[in-house]
């Protein structure tokens, strides 16, 4: 999640251009997602600290906003685009991994011809963690 929150405000501080792609869908979080549907809208403009704020009436969210408000990720302008390539890489890990957790639960005390639809999805998320994990690694390919 810190690597979403960082991405959020790197957005909100309106440092990344149109030139970096981002899928709003790479956001786990619900509310950092629809954060970043937003501030995708308005790329490559600081965004008002209280526009952030504008739909999100739980009180749990208004803190958690405020605290992604708050975060200043001190990049350089030409470090930007290697920034937040990490820090999508580190979502997309932890997403897989997340994911592989749930399926080996899921799949506990089973053999492969119980459930061969789940345990081809764990290898399908292993060769994506594998591929991911890869120098010069394609982010693209998540399987």
């Amino acid at each position: 999640v810190k690597a979403q929150q960082h991405l959020i405000a790197l957005l909100a501080q309106g440092k990344v251009g149109e030139d970096v792609e981002i899928d709003p869908q790479e956001f786990s979080d619900p509310l950092l997602r629809r954060l970043a549907e937003g501030l995708l809208a308005q790329r490559g403009e600081a965004m008002a600290a209280s526009r952030l704020l504008d739909g999100v009436e739980d009180d749990e969210e208004r803190k958690a906003v405020s605290a992604v408000r708050a975060l200043e990720v001190d990049v350089q302008p030409g470090q930007v685009g290697a920034v937040v390539r990490d820090y999508l890489h580190t979502m997309r890990r932890h997403e897989i991994e997340a994911q592989m957790e749930e399926l080996s639960k899921r799949m506990e005390g089973q053999r492969p011809s119980d459930a061969p639809e789940l345990f081809e999805r764990y290898l399908q998320l292993n060769a994506a963690l594998t591929r991911l994990k890869a120098p010069n690694h394609d982010t693209t390919q998540v399987g």
